[in-house]
């Protein structure tokens, strides 16, 4: 149910990436994407969202969206803090 609290929006974006990296080479650190499992195949994601709408990214592709709570994901590794969800 797409009004559940739970639901999420994975996307990756290269643009995103970029933009975190520019941060992280200066601590010698780079952004390790998250995966998650959509029908039984890895999926690299680098940002989680509650909405689907990511005009901020405009090079983001949806790889996978549902329950939170039901998906087996692995979270994005930074350096720059803690990883924040895209709202």
């Amino acid at each position: 149910m797409k009004n559940d609290n739970n639901y999420r929006y994975f996307f990756f974006s290269k643009s995103y990436i970029d933009e975190v990296n520019e941060i992280e080479k200066k601590m010698g650190k780079f952004l390790q994407s998250g995966t998650v499992i959509v029908n039984g195949s890895l999926k690299e994601f680098n940002i989680l969202s509650k909405t689907k709408n990511m005009d901020r990214y405009t090079d983001a592709i949806l790889v996978a969206e549902g329950n939170i709570n039901k998906m087996t994901y692995t979270m994005p590794k930074h350096k720059i803090g803690k990883f924040y969800e895209i709202s």
